[in-house]
Formats: C-alpha cells, sequence, structure tokens
C-alpha cells in the first residue's frame, strides 16, 4: 500500500496512525498535522515527489 501523506509517492509503509499508513514518522506528522505539505520531504530515494 502507498504512504497516505498527500504527494508522497513512497510504496512502503511501517508507519499508522489511526486507519492511515505511511512511510515515515515525518510524512504521519505532515498528514495528521491538518496541514499537509503540497511537496514530500521525506527524504526516501525511492520517493519520486523530490
Amino acid at each position: 500500500m502507498k504512504c497516505e501523506h498527500q504527494g508522497c509517492r513512497c510504496e512502503e509503509t511501517r508507519v499508522q496512525r489511526g486507519n492511515k499508513k505511511f512511510c515515515s514518522e515525518r510524512c504521519a506528522d505532515m498528514e495528521m498535522s491538518g496541514k499537509p505539505e503540497p511537496m514530500c520531504v521525506c527524504g526516501h530515494p525511492d520517493c519520486a515527489a523530490a
């Protein structure tokens, strides 16, 4: 399943918050803050959003 942070293209999800899955704590924090970033800054090399 793909990371549910808007703008992130990572396929691997290791972090779960509520019923959503994310590739990193950073993506989870941004998405759950209510102010998600339009560009992903997770830093993972497989994320093509950077």
